[in-house]
């Protein structure tokens, strides 16, 4: 699947849970790091913040987490 795909199709299914849902602000969070944060930047998500030490890895390590909105 290239990015532009993938783009298109996270977009269509945001629109539809937002509108579903009746919703206008849409919020997601990652975990802090340059591959999720570069998608979510190129989708047209807004950066609104940083947690540190919120979510865990798959061996428990801790890391911040970012939240972004739409």
């Amino acid at each position: 699947m290239t990015i532009s795909t993938f783009q298109s199709l996270f977009t269509s299914l945001a629109s539809i849970v937002a509108r579903a849902g009746a919703r206008s602000l849409q919020v997601l969070d990652t975990q802090q790091g340059p591959a999720a944060e570069t998608v979510y930047s190129r989708l047209g998500w807004q950066r609104a913040g940083t947690i540190a030490d919120f979510a865990a890895t798959a061996s428990g390590k801790l890391t911040p987490t970012v939240f972004y909105f739409m």
